[in-house]
């Protein structure tokens, strides 16, 4: 049930909150008045107070569990997504979808509930967190298109109504009714493992090829690892380039011919099929260390988008979009598994939090630097370069990661 709830959550906030934007984004400028880097500072707000709000999260989570915090954000977010409908300048776009629809949705995004998994489960950590973080994938696979639709039919304004009731009915109150924190408070045992783990600095899993560490870390001797650090510049850059291309993946391709619904199709799609990589990184992550797994998969992005970038038709774009959205669905739950394998459930929510107060900052710059580009240059070929020069980095520092050992 856990896990149920937590993809449901999940499938409602990347296909209503997280993945819409892009959707929204010109006919709400078309209608304000601004350009691209205006209507994308929007976005930037919103990731960056989803970040930094982070270490604000964890400590609340510690003391009173996910339920409830989960419950009244999705209920904020829904409440500021209805009061979208009704904005005259884009100052309100950047409070009410940058601040408060932030706001709520930090106490329901991946640390919140990726921390829940780790206290649930110990044997199928990595199965469990792909499976739940994949429902963020499956909700733009399934609303992308409806949602277009539904912007030409109704207009936008009307549409984000629809979709405030679709988040508060859909992700608040299964929240309430069926989050419960930890397995002991219904007198479950974690993952039915009754036992803890064997003494040493290293749990083997499946012949020694993935490690658990069962030393007791906390926040202050994690940070001091080199390992933490590398995984931040990785999961940074992926990050990066996926906001970068969630925020302007469908305005790049209706620039260039493509119909509207088509293009929000083809993020739908990639988005979709992220969740098949974020499936697919959690299975594979109980079996093969993550690390060799990230350095794969940053590649095939990077040559996804050299592929976009020199897209002239819709195959090349599918091309595109299934080699971009599997490998980034594989890093954003692998660097997840690493953090919680490398340093333990009790240390986890608080240096999960700290990796995005600190790769927040940069990568939510990454849609406001593309609409400044674009607004500059008429064209996005120098943004989506940056993107692939930054995977580039990553690819080096997922090869330079090991486990880190406490002294």
């Amino acid at each position: 049930m856990i896990v149920a709830v937590s993809f449901l959550a999940l499938a409602i906030e990347g296909g209503c909150i997280f993945y819409s934007f892009g959707i929204f984004l010109k006919p709400m400028i078309e209608e304000l008045g601004v350009g691209r880097a205006g209507g994308t500072a929007a976005f930037t707000v919103f990731q960056l107070v989803v970040g930094m709000s982070s270490l604000l999260v964890a400590v609340i989570i510690g003391k009173f569990g996910c339920r409830l915090p989960m419950a009244i954000g999705f209920t904020i977010a829904a409440i500021g997504m209805a009061l979208l409908s009704r904005i005259t300048e884009v100052w309100q776009l950047w409070l009410l979808y940058g601040v408060v629809v932030g706001g709520g949705v930090a106490f329901g995004h991946l640390l919140a509930l990726t921390t829940l998994v780790n206290f649930w489960f110990v044997k199928r950590k990595s199965l469990a967190i792909g499976i739940v973080v994949a429902g963020m994938g499956a909700g733009p696979l399934f609303f992308s298109r409806f949602i277009a639709s539904m912007v030409e039919t109704i207009g936008w304004r009307s549409s984000w109504q629809v979709l405030a009731g679709a988040v508060f009915l859909f992700a608040a109150v299964p929240a309430l009714i069926f989050i419960r924190n930890r397995p002991e408070d219904v007198g479950q045992v974690v993952d039915g493992v009754s036992g803890g783990v064997p003494a040493g600095n290293e749990r083997p899993l499946h012949k020694k090829k993935v490690s658990i560490s069962s030393a007791e870390w906390d926040v202050r001797s994690g940070l001091k690892t080199r390992a933490l650090w590398l995984i931040v510049i990785f999961a940074c850059a992926n990050q990066f380039t996926l906001n970068m291309m969630n925020t302007h993946q469908v305005a790049h391709l209706t620039d260039i011919g493509i119909a509207p619904v088509v293009a929000a199709g083809s993020l739908g799609l990639m988005v979709g099929i992220s969740g098949a990589g974020r499936f697919m990184g959690g299975a594979l992550g109980d079996r093969i260390k993550p690390r060799y797994l990230v350095a794969v998969a940053l590649i095939v992005e990077i040559i996804a988008l050299l592929i976009f970038i020199n897209a002239d038709s819709m195959v090349m774009v599918y091309f595109y979009v299934v080699m971009l959205g599997f490998p980034y669905g594989m890093i954003l739950v692998l660097h997840m598994v690493m953090i919680g394998n490398y340093y333990g459930a009790k240390a986890y929510a608080k240096l999960a939090s700290v990796v995005m107060f600190v790769t927040t900052p940069i990568y939510a710059v990454g849609p406001l630097l593309g609409g400044y580009m674009y607004d500059s240059f008429s064209s996005y070929i120098l943004p989506f370069s940056i993107c692939a020069g930054f995977l580039a980095i990553g690819f080096i520092c997922a090869l330079l990661v090991r486990p880190p050992l406490r002294a």
